[in-house]
């Protein structure tokens, strides 16, 4: 009878600390699985983003030209020559979105921010206009950019919004 009941017992105890090791291993998984879920859903957030990106790009395309700074009013200006092109079907009423400058190495100088409503582009056309930003000495990727030809940044233009003249848009 004694052997029973301690046999009994060693069974019990092996049961909760089976099912506990069961429930470690589980939250294991569990820890793993929302990691894993959590880096693809980051990946997939990116992956969206881009293709957002890609989507708006194929509507409309931005390229600064030429750069240069002024006095305005007596403040320190940056000046960026852009072409702006209507790649769709459809006449573009407004744009806005982004410039992100880098230096040949890719290390980020600074975003400019960029609305353009002054008229509608048609439909295959390009326009070319002029932008002033403030431009800051004491800033180190505003002296970057003013002291670095053109020809060694990389200006990107990242597209937010795009109205066309029908009342559509693409965010």
């Amino acid at each position: 009878m004694r052997k029973l009941v301690l046999l009994l017992t060693l069974t019990a105890i092996f049961a909760c600390n089976s099912n506990h090791m069961m429930s470690e291993d589980n939250a294991k998984k569990t820890d793993a699985d929302t990691s894993a879920s959590t880096s693809t859903t980051s990946s997939n957030a990116s992956n969206s983003e881009a293709d957002r990106i890609e989507r708006l790009g194929q509507s409309v395309d931005m390229k600064v030209f030429d750069k240069g700074f002024s006095k305005i009013e007596g403040k320190d200006m940056t000046r960026f020559d852009i072409s702006i092109t209507n790649k769709s079907d459809q006449v573009i009423t407004a744009v806005k979105g982004r410039f992100v400058v880098d230096d040949a190495f890719g290390d980020h100088l600074k975003n400019y921010n960029l609305k353009f409503d002054d008229t509608d582009i048609k439909p295959g056309k390009t326009l070319k206009i002029t932008r002033f930003w403030a431009y800051d000495k004491n800033e180190s990727g505003d002296a970057k950019i003013k002291s670095t030809s053109l020809r060694k940044l990389k200006i990107d233009y990242e597209p937010q919004m795009v109205l066309f003249a029908d009342g559509s848009s693409l965010q």
